[in-house]
């Protein structure tokens, strides 16, 4: 079986623009996977 490859994406982020951010991503197949500060990371299976 082969193991998913994925793509990553860093977005910045605060207080007033991270909801729409993470809606925004989660409608283009995003899932967040990481948050360090003011930095929300996602990922997603590559498109092959």
């Amino acid at each position: 079986m082969a193991a998913t490859k994925w793509e990553y994406r860093r977005r910045w982020a605060h207080l007033f623009n991270e909801m729409s951010i993470m809606r925004e991503m989660g409608e283009e197949g995003w899932q967040l996977c990481g948050v360090y500060i003011a930095l929300l990371y996602f990922k997603r299976p590559l498109q092959q």
